[in-house]
């Protein structure tokens, strides 16, 4: 190029020369910039990153103590700032100043203890469904769409306190998870809850209980779905022969056990004393004998299933009875509801540990042998084939309240 130039005027070659100088220049420029760019990248990749881990952790809970006070400052001695009620839900800021922590409630901020706090992230509850089909809600509300129902005794873990409602997970199934009534929860002091059915308890999975322990012969009543005392005593007398701990308590192990194939049962007087079988025995030639007079036995109303105690003072085609106290003279009108009537009714009478199917009235007369009772007069049981005093014959009602009692124990 220079010597393409040479017969150009001088100004020209010196104004070439010049251009490539420039050139040389630019590019030598660029490099030193890119190189300082790289420079500070790689000084601001070797810096110290911000320790954020120690930076608070902030969340929603729910307190869980009553009229809990905001403190101004972590100490008993600071100042209330408001006071909180049981179910409120607040903000948390996770940062504990020895077994306090900071809260937003509202528009005020302050220190509450920490133990009378919900954390989703860090607590949960143990606890088990205590009624039957109790339903999964997807959002804490009644009329909020229902994920699943779940049966009596099914273990939960409790994840979240919203109001009235939790949020949960069924043990063992992850996706199962959801919102149900606190009102139909039982808290669990176990570390994992397991599934089990305890008194008080009502739904399907008690009535099969029940009927399970009925053809073992270990209970006698009828079953109702009711988890009441004759199912805990039935429960113990089983748990007894089976090993296991007598809580009357249905564990899980409890009613592996039961729904095995074992031949665990009871049998004969020993069975009819668990209240496991009822027996319609002939008056003349069985129970006139066993039921000894001035001896107190008990009678099981069958509709109600209230039980009072009576003793046998005469009678030869039946039993004449009085009530043992004043106390079991009240519960027994309370079968008739208030008032004495020669309405027949259902009962069995446990005697000498044994059950038998009867029928009694609920009118007082004739002579008063306990003058005790605070009732004047006695009253008549009938058991199979007895035979009234007066008209020396079989009456077919007190016969078909016998019939029914004996019948009503197999349900």
């Amino acid at each position: 190029m220079i010597i393409q130039t040479v017969e150009t005027s001088s100004g020209a070659i010196i104004k070439l020369t010049m251009n490539f100088e420039y050139l040389h220049i630019h590019l030598q420029l660029k490099k030193v910039i890119w190189l300082t760019a790289v420079l500070v990248v790689l000084m601001l990749l070797m810096l110290p990153k911000p320790a954020y881990a120690d930076a608070a952790r902030f969340e929603e809970g729910t307190v869980t103590g009553q009229n809990v006070n905001m403190r101004l400052r972590p100490s008993v001695d600071s100042p209330v700032v408001c006071q909180i009620d049981t179910g409120s839900r607040i903000g948390i800021y996770c940062e504990y100043d020895d077994g306090w922590i900071r809260v937003i409630f509202g528009n005020y901020r302050g220190y509450i203890k920490r133990d009378l706090v919900f954390l989703p992230s860090e607590d949960s509850f143990q606890g088990n469904v205590f009624g039957d089909a109790l339903r999964v809600h997807r959002d804490p509300a009644e009329y909020s769409d229902v994920i699943t129902e779940l049966p009596v005794g099914t273990p939960l873990t409790i994840k979240d306190i919203q109001g009235d409602w939790y949020y949960v997970s069924v043990n063992g199934e992850d996706e199962t998870e959801g919102y149900v009534s606190k009102d139909f929860i039982k808290m669990s002091d176990d570390a994992v809850a397991e599934y089990y059915l305890a008194p008080g308890m009502t739904g399907s999975a008690v009535y099969n209980m029940q009927k399970e322990l009925k053809k073992r012969n270990f209970y006698g009543y009828p079953c109702t779905g009711v988890y009441g005392p004759a199912t805990q005593k039935a429960v113990r007398l089983f748990q007894d022969l089976a090993g296991l701990t007598k809580d009357g308590i249905a564990s899980a192990e409890t009613l592996s056990i039961l729904y095995s194939d074992e031949d665990i049962h009871l049998e004969g007087a020993q069975a009819a004393g668990s209240g496991g079988v009822v027996l319609m025995s002939d008056w003349f030639t069985v129970v006139n004998e066993r039921f000894k007079t001035l001896t107190p036995v008990t009678v099981v109303d069958v509709l109600t299933g209230k039980s009072y105690q009576v003793i046998r003072y005469a009678g030869t085609g039946h039993a004449d009875v009085c009530p043992a106290t004043p106390k079991d003279t009240a519960i027994m009108l309370e079968t008739y509801g208030g008032e004495w009537s020669w309405d027949r009714r259902p009962v069995w009478v446990i005697i000498n540990g044994v059950m038998y199917a009867a029928s009694t009235n609920g009118m007082p007369h004739g002579v008063d042998y306990n003058s005790q009772d605070n009732m004047d007069g006695q009253v008549c049981i009938h058991f199979y084939n007895s035979i009234g005093h007066a008209s020396g014959e079989i009456d077919p009602t007190h016969q078909a309240c016998v019939e029914y009692a004996y019948e009503r124990s197999k349900d």
